[in-house]
């Protein structure tokens, strides 16, 4: 199995630049949203009563609770929870010391202070993106900072980073799932980047310029949309690197659209970190392999990979009716496939998707625990590494169990009360701009 280390800090990296823009960009707003003459003041959360903290803190999880036993304002202990996530984020990014599971245990703790209290304002994809991110990333941090002895791969290391993966997976799947599920016609129809640029949430300046390209050129970045978001990561679940790379390119080509034409805040960061799991250190520096192992890379790249992106490509062209035309110069697109038929499918992806993870992670339980078992120490070595293997074995289990009721629901045995289909080919609106997409609104 590939090493895994450097990915793992570079992925902690990431989170913490995540975390500095999340806490620094609150502290210079928390007066004007959260102060006693803010937007939503947040006094009437916190409310001054004869309860412990710990009854407090059951009835809403915050740090806050602190503020009425030190005699503050609870915006301006808010502020002190902003300053000192701004500054241990800071040390996380600058110090790999700073990157143990005490330190993005404390981040985690304080963002969901501020998270529980935050109100409208704290309620967007990315805030909960970062909680579930920021409690994984306890799991995923080296223990070894917190001892001073110099960090070093373990063979549970690719356990705890595949979780982060299947968060992925999880999150671009989902986006694009729902899109379709939820019948709108301006996905249906192909249509949603004509009204997307004008109806976001905070445009950039090229934002106009997108929303001027050629309609033909909006409606293929729809198709592309669907397939970054769709087809591409369920290559995240296979165990071919060529595959996992081209998918990695895929998701960071859409990220870079995403963030070009709109402003979501970190969320572009969160997602870039998201995907660097599902590179190993191969991707990201040089090492030496055996024989076998450059036997079985140039047979990925040479027969696996390519008969791949030739399905990829056939059922692309097939499922959305692309056609080129020479005069004029354009791609004419359309969806080709029903409602019904679409619900058919995701009925049998998501099955097939959860039982791919639970391989997968089976496998890394299985490769950790050899690993654990033959590597070169002693006895006493071998027992306390097979023993931390079967630990984060069953943690890394458990959270993935958590998952499966909130991804599942994607399925249309989940669903009730959907809106009415489209005609096939998703023609039922034509290409007038008929409003902003109600679903994934205001998410890329």
């Amino acid at each position: 199995m590939a090493k895994v280390h450097v990915t793992i800090q570079v992925v902690l990296w990431l989170l913490s630049v995540a975390y500095l823009s999340a806490f620094l960009s609150l502290f210079f707003q928390v007066p004007g949203l959260y102060g006693p003459k803010g937007v939503t003041p947040i006094h009437p959360y916190l409310p001054l009563n004869s309860h412990s903290f710990l009854s407090n803190w059951l009835s809403r999880p915050t740090l806050l609770w602190l503020s009425n036993t030190a005699g503050i304002d609870p915006s301006s202990g808010m502020l002190v929870l902003c300053l000192v996530g701004s500054v241990l984020s800071f040390c996380t990014l600058i110090y790999p010391l700073f990157r143990s599971p005490l330190s993005y245990f404390i981040l985690y703790l304080l963002y969901l202070s501020v998270h529980n209290v935050g109100g409208v304002f704290l309620w967007f994809q990315w805030d909960a993106l970062l909680l579930e991110f920021g409690a994984l990333a306890v799991f995923l941090a080296p223990i070894e900072p917190l001892f001073l002895i110099p960090s070093c791969p373990r063979p549970w290391d690719s356990l705890k980073l595949w979780l982060i993966r299947w968060l992925a997976f999880r999150l671009i799947f989902s986006s694009g799932v729902v899109k379709l599920n939820a019948g709108c016609p301006t996905w249906w129809g192909l249509t949603a980047l004509q009204v997307h640029f004008e109806s976001q949430c905070i445009p950039t300046q090229l934002s106009w310029y997108l929303h001027q390209l050629p309609v033909w050129t909006l409606r293929l970045s729809v198709v592309f949309t669907f397939f970054a978001e769709i087809a591409a990561p369920l290559l995240f679940l296979l165990p071919s690197r060529s595959l996992r790379l081209i998918a990695f390119l895929t998701q960071a080509q859409l990220l870079f659209g995403i963030n070009t034409g709109g402003n979501y805040n970190f969320f572009g960061i969160l997602s870039l970190a998201a995907l660097i799991t599902v590179l190993d250190d191969d991707c990201l520096s040089y090492s030496k392999k055996g024989r076998l192992h450059r036997f079985l890379t140039r047979l990925d790249l040479v027969v696996v990979t390519p008969l791949v992106l030739a399905a990829y490509a056939y059922y692309t062209v097939q499922l959305f009716n692309l056609r080129l035309s020479i005069r004029p110069l354009e791609v004419t697109s359309s969806v080709n496939f029903s409602q019904d038929e679409w619900d058919s499918w995701v009925a049998w992806a998501v099955p097939w998707t959860v039982w791919s993870g639970v391989a997968w992670l089976l496998y890394q339980m299985a490769h950790a625990l050899l690993s654990s078992l033959t590597q070169p120490q002693g006895v006493i070595g071998k027992l306390t590494s097979t023993l931390a293997t079967c630990v984060y074995s069953v943690l890394a289990l458990f959270l993935f169990l958590n998952t499966l009721p909130s991804y599942t629901q994607i399925s249309p045995s989940f669903r009730s009360g959907r809106p009415p289909p489209p005609r096939r080919g998703g023609r039922a609106r034509g290409d007038k701009k008929e409003g902003t997409p109600t679903a994934e609104r205001q998410t890329p």
